[in-house]
């Protein structure tokens, strides 16, 4: 048997772990034995059993009590909902006649961090403070952490009587009262919060679908889990609640959609895709499918309809290939004629899943001949018309067809801002995309004019930190750097960057790429060393979870070698050079405008070894690209003329 007392020390961990480690070590000079196991660390199981254990144990509890809120206890099985863990060893151990010391941070109280918390939890958080407050001296306040230790050591008077084993007796009858007060307290706040609560996860699951389709970018299971958390952070936050409790709330909903015999198949499969549940969603989606064509029914509406939601749920999970397959079965399992509306949304994904995979012609074909037939069948106006339309905008751009992209994006962007107004996601979507537009033929100053007026909108209606939000600002940052505003730039990037990192996580594709822009900048601010450490440790991230062609890896191999080009390694630079251009040529045609940057960056890098007649061949291939598809007047053309000029006239002399 442990001679010495149990003291269960309680707080939440992010927030005092450094705080309770001292209190631990102190009360093990006192001679007392400190418990300070952390819940957040433990995985599945019977977390509220667990706590119980642990206070059962224990003879008393000293909790630090911070501003942070911790992680939100489930509502099943616990009688003090809602409460966060750390509250609920409290709670637990009032409600079993366990002494709880309470020592309360003041608010410049020194803390390891609390991180991103939504308000609401805070106010919770605020509201427990008070609680404690109103049990008269059962709690002591700490202004850091020395004079939390002394607060340690004067409590061994009071810590003392555990060993003579009276303190529970001589306050039994204050402690039940307490204990009533706190069980009511918590069913009043339940009441309260448990309605409150509801409505607000309500609310925040119809911005979710928007939200998910604007985040999810496909890649691997393990991108699409981290790209869906994500997107559930975003939503919470908007709408003031816990992005876990949330998620909880999502999955109890698909269990009970799943299920409602009223409830259609298709529906099913989206209320697992929303509770984040993907593998489930298209597994379900293809074994209804499967078993709607083996019983051969009449109607094949349904069966297409499951063909469809399975090749979204492919096309997140990045698997191309079996999106392309899925679509194809919905399209040619629906008679057009007869069910337009489910052929075309089939047909929309076959679109998506061809240019995932690089098949932009293909693409084009698709929607082209789509397009129109919408048209007819919805009305000019429609939002399944205006969503293939940005589609074709966005292919046409990806083959470097300009001219023809600005005419679709700058047409579309007016119906939408007509038809839908100027705050509905499509519009500011096309808007972005027509800014892209603009930033590659160099209208940087109206590229920047149009992200502003994008940004001002998204600031007010979806947010500073909505990942469109970011992209537009990423956008005004691309364009300030282009017109030579780097310190501006580089501000921008910076700023957007940490808020990625906070909000997506490292390895996410838009962290990467603000990653990237930053690297760019130190690249141009002559920090060439620090530019090429981080150009490889974006590269080794994609590398990792993305495929060898992606055009991500291709760009971050293409910077790689200018900057190694810049520290005067010619000949490594030469091998990146020639190993993207290879592959550019092959997966874009060739008078891509990618095709010519890496044209000119490896002529000039041959130039740079002396190798004049190969270099004036690559220049010369870039600028009659360049000025195909840009324009005489574009300044990559201009820079690839004069540098041609350059390189002729150094051959002359020679």
């Amino acid at each position: 048997m442990n001679s010495r007392p149990v003291i269960f020390v309680s707080s939440v961990s992010k927030e005092l772990h450094r705080s309770r480690a001292l209190v631990g070590t102190t009360l093990y000079t006192e001679g007392y034995d400190p418990q300070t196991e952390d819940i957040e660390s433990m995985a599945g199981g019977d977390l509220l059993g667990i706590l119980r254990g642990w206070v059962d144990n224990s003879d008393a509890v000293l909790q630090l009590v911070g501003h942070c809120y911790g992680a939100p206890a489930p509502d099943v099985g616990n009688p003090f909902a809602p409460c966060s863990f750390t509250q609920y060893e409290a709670h637990y151990a009032r409600q079993q006649g366990k002494r709880v010391y309470y020592i309360l941070t003041e608010d410049a109280y020194p803390t390891d961090g609390c991180g991103c918390e939504p308000k609401g939890l805070h106010e919770l958080q605020a509201l427990y403070r008070q609680t404690i407050k109103g049990y008269g001296d059962l709690y002591y306040s700490t202004r850091d952490l020395d004079d939390t230790e002394l607060l340690v050591r004067r409590l061994q008077d009071e810590l003392g009587k555990l060993r003579a084993k009276t303190e529970k007796g001589n306050q039994s009858l204050q402690l039940k009262m307490n204990v009533v007060i706190g069980i009511l307290l918590s069913i009043v706040l339940y009441l309260a919060w448990d309605h409150h609560n509801q409505e607000l996860n309500k609310r925040a699951q119809k911005d979710l679908p928007q939200t998910l389709e604007s985040m999810i970018k496909g890649g691997s299971e393990q991108k699409l889990n981290a790209d869906y958390a994500a997107a559930l952070r975003v939503v919470a936050s908007k709408n003031g609640i816990h992005a876990d409790a949330f998620r909880v709330f999502l999955e109890r909903d698909a269990a009970k959609t799943l299920k409602d015999d009223d409830t259609s198949l298709k529906d099913k499969v989206r209320a697992l895709q929303e509770a984040g549940q993907f593998v489930q969603a298209r597994d379900f989606a293809l074994e209804q499918a499967r078993r709607l064509e083996s019983e051969r029914q009449k109607s094949t509406k349904e069966e297409a309809e499951l063909w469809t939601e399975a090749a979204k749920t492919e096309l997140a999970f990045g698997h191309y290939d079996k999106a392309l397959e899925y679509a194809t079965q919905g399209v040619n399992q629906t008679d057009r004629k007869a069910d337009f509306s489910t052929w075309s949304a089939s047909r929309y994904q076959q679109g998506r899943a061809l240019r995932y995979l690089g098949e932009d012609k293909e693409a084009q074909k698709v929607f082209e001949e789509l397009i129109p037939l919408e048209q007819t069948a919805f009305g000019l106006d429609h939002l399944a018309v205006i969503r293939s339309r940005r589609i074709l905008a966005l292919t046409l751009f990806d083959q470097g067809y300009y001219d023809l992209a600005e005419q679709q994006g700058s047409a579309l962007v007016a119906d939408c801002q007509r038809v839908l107004g100027p705050e509905h996601p499509e519009t500011l979507a096309s808007q972005n995309n027509l800014a892209v537009v603009f930033s590659a033929r160099a209208e940087y100053g109206k590229a920047e004019q149009e992200l502003r007026k994008v940004l001002k909108v998204m600031e007010r209606v979806l947010g500073p930190e909505h990942p469109d939000t970011l992209k537009s600002r990423t956008g005004v940052a691309n364009a300030l750097h282009a017109q030579e505003k780097y310190a501006d730039a580089e501000k921008e990037n910076l700023a957007v960057l940490k808020a990625r990192e906070r909000l997506l996580g490292a390895e996410h594709p838009d962290t990467l790429m603000s990653r990237s822009n930053l690297a760019e900048a130190l690249r141009v601010g002559k920090k060439t060393a620090e530019a090429e450490r981080e150009h490889r440790a974006v590269l080794a991230i994609r590398e990792r979870v993305l495929s060898a062609e992606h055009p991500d890896i291709l760009a971050s191999r293409n910077n790689l070698a200018v900057v190694l080009d810049d520290l005067g390694n010619h000949a490594d630079a030469e091998r990146e050079h020639r190993a993207v251009l290879a592959i550019r040529e092959r997966i874009r045609t060739a008078e891509h405008p990618d095709v010519a940057q890496s044209c000119y960056n490896l002529g000039l890098c041959l130039e740079a070894q002396k190798q004049l007649p190969e270099a004036l061949g690559f220049v010369q291939r870039a600028e009659q690209i360049w000025t195909k598809v840009l324009g005489p007047d574009h300044p990559d053309t201009k820079r690839s003329k004069a540098d041609r000029e350059r390189i002729e006239e150094a051959m002359k002399v020679k």
